[in-house]
């Protein structure tokens, strides 16, 4: 079936050579089309002028500091170019049998945020259309997901892995644990949804929307029907997803640089000890430890043994030992322990050792289930501290 009886509000009839036909706004998507082939697939193409306001961010042209690319583990040569990328699934699973029909593809490019929707209109064609995606993400060094690391590139691999296509090289940056780290305490949910509507501000339109959950009937009924309403409802949710993509890149961007402020962190939703979590990531400790001690108020106790192993860590035993008796105080065992060891090899003092972990001891044997391996471990260095002092004793009554 020739793509124009597919899309007749769309396409026009074949008339010319030209590569690229305005939408005229048909899918309430700006700007033009591009149709590569008679091969089952095709390309919208959309571009948007910068700064771009985008619910209450107004979307920037962006550099990847070497900063951002360090709490991500990337290498900064890589960072030379980048592609944001978002995909449309015929299911949620990972199997050989999940197809990506739509492909999302956006880069900063000339004051412009330029996307690409390669769209498969007929799952024959899939190797031609795999090996589009695979030339067209190679030209990238770094990818940019929200998720994508446990399940969009996953499913591209195993597709051009399926067609024997060689898969592009490319380092993988996914927004997705940063965001929980920065996010998670104030939202519970952090999904690209969820962040969209509570971080960036932004409410889809619900007449051009579709639930992700209702994509793959959609598409499969196109297949059956050549209906396109929901498909132009798929290109949306889409392209959407690629700006929302974009604005959360500019807004950790800012936020976990030195330029940001406090109140703009606080003004942002940040949970500070996230934030903390990932300067530690980078070896910041200075920042992290700031973060913490400037709200330690709203720390946990995971958040403050982070604290006293960033301490210890950074030449700064005494507040690490204080943060540890806090946290002892609360009957946490763990502090106590790590009090025992403290006071048996830094400070030579067994009596004190033997104090903490025999309240560790305690705090094991009271819990319902009790950690037999953690309880003769304490039972044993009760033990030994216990001949280490009697030694000392010995020695110093000699």
């Amino acid at each position: 079936m020739k793509l124009n009886a597919l899309f007749p509000d769309i396409l026009p009839e074949p008339h010319s050579n030209e590569i690229g036909h305005k939408s005229k706004g048909v899918l309430d998507l700006p700007g033009d089309y591009i149709v590569p082939s008679e091969k089952g697939s095709f390309l919208f193409r959309s571009t948007f002028t910068l700064p771009h306001q985008y619910g209450n961010i107004s979307l920037t042209e962006v550099d990847l500091t070497e900063r951002f690319l360090q709490i991500h583990q990337i290498s900064p040569e890589q960072a030379t170019h980048f592609l944001l990328l978002d995909t449309e699934t015929t299911g949620l699973s990972r199997g050989a049998g999940t197809i990506p029909f739509m492909v999302g593809l956006a880069e900063f490019s000339k004051g412009e945020i330029q996307i690409e929707q390669y769209f498969l209109s007929d799952p024959a064609a899939e190797y031609h259309f795999a090996g589009i995606l695979a030339q067209r993400i190679s030209t990238a060094g770094i990818l940019v997901t929200y998720n994508g690391k446990a399940y969009d590139l996953p499913i591209l691999e195993a597709r051009w892995a399926l067609h024997k296509i060689d898969p592009p090289e490319y380092e993988q940056l996914d927004l997705l644990p940063a965001s929980r780290l920065l996010w998670r305490r104030a939202l519970k949910r952090c999904t690209l949804q969820n962040i969209e509507f509570n971080i960036v501000g932004l409410l889809r339109d619900p007449l051009q929307e579709i639930h992700g959950s209702a994509i793959p009937s959609s598409y499969y009924e196109f297949l059956r029907t050549g209906k396109t309403d929901d498909i132009k409802r798929i290109l949306y949710h889409n392209q959407l997803d690629l700006l929302t993509l974009a604005a959360i890149l500019n807004k950790l961007l800012h936020l976990t640089s030195f330029d940001c402020t406090a109140a703009d962190r606080q003004a942002q939703q940040v949970d500070p000890c996230g934030l903390a979590k990932l300067s530690a990531r980078i070896g910041d400790l200075d920042t992290a430890v700031q973060l913490v001690q400037n709200n330690i108020a709203d720390a946990d106790p995971a958040m403050k043994h982070r604290l006293a192993k960033w301490y210890t860590k950074s030449g700064q035993p005494g507040r690490a030992k204080n943060v540890w008796q806090q946290l002892a105080e609360n009957k946490d065992k763990s502090a106590c322990e790590r009090l025992a060891i403290i006071a048996e090899h830094d400070e030579h003092n067994f009596a004190d050792a033997i104090y903490w972990a025999k309240q560790a001891l305690e705090l094991v044997e009271s819990e319902p289930w009790v950690d037999m391996t953690r309880m003769n471990k304490l039972v044993k260095r009760i033990s030994r501290l216990k001949q280490k002092l009697e030694n000392r004793t010995e020695g110093e009554a000699g």
